[in-house]
């Protein structure tokens, strides 16, 4: 989706293929985003508004400050080693198994499950257990 696209004919292509009008209207008073229409019409528009400012050239750059900033001083926070296996990692565009990055980084996989709880802790991964894997996804930020 891009700016154009909130402000052209494809704005109605988006509505249709999140439900329709009706279906967005609804949805956005049941989760009580859209209480009652004031200056703005409809949820609809509300939307179209949320979504302009966000990938408008404010809202992206807002985002691209926010997380410099963030990512630097949270990737800071880490140990040199958990730093090390953090960038092995993002460069992995999939969740990675214990073992798999143990092996890439050279490590065993106690030293990857101890660097993990670092970078959850700082919100920089995610570690995914319930498949009876390990599996490690570094979020989007820190992959450039």
């Amino acid at each position: 989706m891009t700016r154009e696209s909130l402000v052209t004919q494809d704005w109605e292509g988006i509505v249709a293929r999140l439900g329709g009008a009706a279906a967005l209207e609804q949805s956005a008073r049941d989760t009580k985003a859209f209480l009652r229409a004031r200056a703005i019409a409809t949820a609809v528009d509300l939307l179209r508004l949320i979504l302009a400012y966000c990938l408008g050239e404010r809202g992206l750059a807002r985002d691209a400050y926010c997380e410099t900033i963030f990512t630097e001083r949270l990737y800071g926070r880490l140990s040199a080693a958990a730093q090390r296996m953090l960038s092995q990692a993002a460069v992995f565009g999939l969740a990675v198994t214990v073992d798999g990055l143990a092996a890439v980084a050279g490590v065993a996989a106690p030293a990857v499950r101890e660097a993990a709880a670092q970078w959850r802790g700082s919100a920089l991964a995610h570690m995914n257990t319930g498949s009876g894997r390990d599996l490690c996804s570094v979020y989007g930020m820190l992959r450039g």
